[in-house]
């Protein structure tokens, strides 16, 4: 998704002075010529912000779905597994029983939970799972934290 560049230093301008107040204090040679400053600027920095910011929206840059993850454990030939994003913290002192772990501020928990005997399988997935995951991800795997 491309950032519209197509305004200009007019349009800046135009767009800046109905934010000033009426009145004659806020007309006149000084006043456009501020104006006008502010506008090429606004007009550089969005132009600029276009040529140098490739804005990805491609699914990896908004995220896994929790059947992408499902989809990459059945490939790697893991069976009877379960993936989730619905956790609750078990009771630990000063936090309220229950607390969804989801509540915490930007933070995202999947859990994948898979039969011990699979761990051979599950491990060679971790650089995949780490390489795609985004930062205010959490994975816990099996009840452990083991991929922050």
């Amino acid at each position: 998704m491309a950032i519209d560049t197509s305004k200009s230093v007019d349009d800046y301008a135009v767009a800046l002075r109905h934010l000033l107040p009426p009145g004659e204090y806020f007309s006149g040679d000084d006043v456009n010529k501020i104006t006008l400053t502010q506008a090429d600027e606004l007009a550089r920095i969005h132009a600029k912000v276009d040529g140098d910011f490739n804005i990805n929206t491609s699914q990896d840059a908004l995220g896994w779905t929790l059947n992408d993850y499902q989809a990459l454990l059945n490939n790697a030939g893991v069976s009877d597994f379960q993936v989730f994003d619905k956790y609750r913290l078990p009771m630990v002192a000063g936090l309220k029983v229950g607390k969804p772990l989801g509540d915490i501020v930007n933070v995202t928990t999947i859990c994948i939970n898979f039969p011990e005997s699979q761990q051979k399988l599950f491990n060679n997935l971790i650089p995949t799972l780490l390489m795609r995951k985004l930062s205010h991800t959490r994975l816990l795997v099996n009840g452990s934290n083991l991929l922050v």
